[in-house]
């Protein structure tokens, strides 16, 4: 019987073979993969692997866990002079661990089929070059009986309420529907996603009458004249949440900070959340991919954007968004599922951030309004660590601030005014 897979429509992807992926990964190992990749033979190949560690325990894990060991500036350590991986190179690609074998591809099993989520972290993926996500169907069939599938996700509504496959399937066809309504722009289609969330699920979605009132409010919803963003911008509170949730986006931990012992790796911790707190305008210069940039926040948030409003970022943005539903990736925070009303206003913060991250990188080059490849790379940068930030990392009364903020003010709305302001 042939597998079932639920692609996101428009994305293609060929491996250009350019590296990145094996720069920035932290590749899980399995017991048999460890075994397989300690009984490589790398004499007269690579003799600097002849008595380096195979793979390196996850302390996170209890040291249980193995992945793939790392150099300090965040390499892999089987990744060749030539930017190519030398277990593939001297042993095949089935000699790779599972996990590079799949990238940028992960699947989640839904009912009887797969939803195929895609890292558009990946150069050649985020570009828009290659084959058709169709073609990898049977390549993926092999995977998926490697073990490469994680299970289906135990859905919640609200944190203490269960949600129905069938339900959140049909919440996730509707945000499907308005994010990809080409009538109009994506800040308009955001909104209504946000407000349809809002709308369907007060009272009891599962009721008998919600099924027509879900339909009526989408009717309603289509019908009314668009709306723009009408908001001032963010308040100071909001302002510090979000110049924090971005730093902790864009700068991921530095390789090997897991191999710490656990006092080290708390302070490197902290030290982040503290980076973190002070990543906000008029205090300090943005740090970008672990790098601080040579401009101020002024600079950034007054770089033009009105070319994200063309066609073609239009494009960009709804194929990058209609993914990350699609594969199901907007309702995790590391391996954790969101409840569906939690998860809906966290993954559309990603817009404003990725206008920022765009703004930055035009700035840093020393231009004065976004060009394509700004949007491109910040999609990537944003989308490398989607789903894996959450509020649990911080302080608990931090936490809840921060929760109510995202969760009960117009928070994208005034992110989304903020950063869009020339």
């Amino acid at each position: 019987m042939s597998v079932e897979f639920h692609e996101p429509q428009d994305v293609v992807f060929t491996c250009s073979e350019c590296g990145d992926c094996c720069r920035s990964l932290d590749v899980p190992v399995g017991p048999a993969e460890r075994r397989a990749l300690e009984g490589l033979d790398w004499t007269g190949r690579v003799e600097r692997l002849v008595s380096g560690p195979a793979t390196v325990p996850v302390r996170d894990q209890g040291g249980v866990g193995r992945r793939l060991p790392r150099h300090d500036d965040g390499a892999c350590t089987y990744l060749g002079d030539d930017g190519r991986c030398s277990i593939h190179r001297h042993f095949g690609a089935e000699a790779k661990p599972l996990a590079c074998r799949l990238y940028p591809f992960s699947f989640r099993q839904v009912g009887q089929g797969y939803a195929v989520d895609c890292s558009f972290s990946c150069r050649a993926l985020s570009r828009g070059e290659g084959k058709p996500l169709k073609n990898y169907r049977s390549e993926w069939s092999e995977l998926v009986d490697a073990g490469a599938a994680s299970p289906q996700l135990r859905y919640r509504l609200a944190p203490k309420t269960k949600l129905s496959l069938e339900l959140a399937a049909t919440f996730q066809t509707f945000l499907e529907r308005f994010l990809g309504d080409r009538s109009l722009s994506i800040p308009q289609r955001i909104r209504r996603c946000l407000q349809f969330t809002t709308l369907a699920t007060s009272g009891d979605p599962e009721g008998p009458s919600a099924v027509v009132l879900r339909d009526a409010i989408a009717k309603g919803l289509s019908e009314n004249e668009a709306q723009e963003w009408a908001s001032d911008g963010m308040d100071r509170t909001q302002e510090a949440i979000f110049f924090q949730w971005l730093f902790l986006a864009l700068n991921p931990p530095p390789a090997n900070i897991d191999r710490l012992p656990k006092p080290d790796k708390d302070r490197a911790a902290r030290q982040r959340v503290l980076a973190a707190n002070s990543y906000q305008q008029d205090d300090g210069r943005p740090w970008v991919d672990n790098n601080e940039l040579e401009i101020s926040f002024a600079t950034v948030l007054a770089v033009d954007s009105s070319w994200l409003d063309a066609e073609a970022a239009s494009e960009l943005l709804e194929r990058f968004l209609l993914a990350k539903v699609s594969g199901q990736r907007f309702l995790l925070a590391g391996q954790d599922a969101l409840p569906f009303t939690e998860a809906v206003p966290k993954f559309f913060l990603c817009y404003p951030m990725v206008v920022w991250t765009a703004k930055a990188l035009a700035a840093s080059r020393g231009e004065e309004a976004v060009e394509r490849a700004d949007l491109i790379q910040a999609i990537r940068l944003v989308d490398r660590t989607l789903g894996q930030i959450a509020t649990s990392q911080f302080p608990k009364k931090h936490a809840r601030a921060c929760d109510f903020v995202m969760l009960e003010t117009d928070f994208v709305l005034a992110a989304a005014t903020t950063v869009r302001k020339a």
